[in-house]
């Protein structure tokens, strides 16, 4: 604690806040101390702050946080560190792997490191007001303009390598006809986004059942393209690095944010996440499909070898230009639906959709309908 007056008076104004924040209350005021309480089942803690008047104060608060330190399990340093950055919440980009294990990285990577993070950040701020498989433009808006401006880069830490984040939130008062209503900044529904979207696509990839198309349910969850490619990035070029996203949230009044979460996607995780990232830019493979419908094309430049279909249908809601290739015989069967306008149904398996056009190149079953 640096020897001046200002400095002082503000960090008692801060550990004041902090005490309320944790359910300590005033119990009384001397004249030269403040003494505050915190009721347990069994038993009182006690400590006792000094007023800014009093000579001996640095000797009385240096007491006062080595006592809170120690209710708290933390190191003196550490509680101070909370009690400067209790309205800021904290996130860390951990990456482990054996290019990063003396705490060193390789430049290029280092500098993709860095803007991944910036992706990571600024997708998760995106979805927080707009929920979408794939975001286009970066600037979302003022608010995430005005947020990103606030993100600050914290020093980064050795140990495997970590890059630090930090953004300020607080709680906002909005006026609703008569009644004001306590609510959270923007910043801080881009850090209940980040915890949702997360636990969300972590409980996905547990449970992933090689069905692509499962993960449009997570688009309104905060998960999107952006997101995926941004975690992605942080794995290196060849997904080699496991990574790990830490949020530390600030003490501002907001029950619904756990105070510390933790997301670690190892190598296998990262596969599904790539999964996740085609399918929103709308490129993925069904393992099985049926498709039903009318011929509008057939294709052949030798009917011994066989040949291939066009046939549109509705695969989740859009329609698909899908092509089929077809065995001789089946092309054949494939020939005379189309001569008489009648429509077939196809079984297959491994469907490839990329946007509005697919392929089907192994076909179990034809028949006309």
């Amino acid at each position: 604690m640096k020897n001046n007056k200002t400095d002082t008076l503000l960090f008692l104004e801060q550990l004041a806040r902090y005490l309320s924040v944790k359910n300590w209350q005033i119990a009384f005021e001397l004249e030269y101390a403040i003494i505050w309480q915190k009721e347990l089942v069994h038993q009182i803690l006690e400590i006792t702050l000094p007023k800014p008047s009093t000579e001996d104060g640095d000797e009385v608060l240096n007491k006062a946080l080595k006592r809170l330190a120690n209710f708290e399990g933390k190191t003196i340093d550490t509680l101070r560190l909370n009690i400067l950055n209790q309205y800021t919440d904290k996130l860390s980009v951990r990456v482990v792997g054996e290019s990063v294990k003396d705490g060193t990285i390789p430049l290029d990577d280092g500098v993709k490191l860095f803007e991944k993070t910036k992706h990571l950040i600024n997708a998760l701020a995106l979805s927080a007001k707009n929920k979408k498989a794939i975001f286009r433009s970066n600037s979302g808006g003022k608010n995430v303009v005005e947020f990103m401006s606030q993100v600050r880069l914290g020093q980064t830490q050795i140990g495997s390598y970590i890059v630090n984040l930090s953004y300020p939130v607080e709680n906002i008062e909005v006026k609703d006809q008569k009644e004001i209503i306590q609510a959270i900044s923007f910043s801080r529904s881009v850090s209940h986004n980040l915890v949702n979207s997360l636990k969300k696509l972590k409980e996905k990839i547990t449970h992933y059942e090689n069905n692509p198309t499962s993960f449009a349910e997570l688009i309104p969850e905060g998960v999107s393209h952006n997101l995926c490619e941004a975690i992605i990035g942080l794995s290196g070029s060849e997904q080699q690095r496991k990574v790990e996203i830490k949020l530390q949230a600030g003490e501002i009044s907001d029950e619904a944010m756990p105070s510390e979460v933790n997301f670690q996607f190892d190598r296998n995780e990262i596969k599904v996440v790539q999964i996740a990232s085609k399918y929103y830019q709308g490129e993925y493979t069904l393992p099985h499909y049926e498709i039903i419908g009318k011929i509008v094309g057939l294709h052949s430049s030798n009917l011994a070898e066989g040949g291939y279909i066009q046939v549109p249908c509705k695969i989740e809601n859009k329609t698909v230009e899908t092509r089929i290739d077809l065995s001789p015989e089946q092309y054949q069967l494939a020939a005379e639906a189309h001569k008489t306008g009648q429509q077939i149904r196809c079984k297959g398996e491994s469907l490839y959709i990329n946007k509005k056009k697919g392929r089907l190149q192994k076909v179990t079953s034809i028949n006309i309908l």
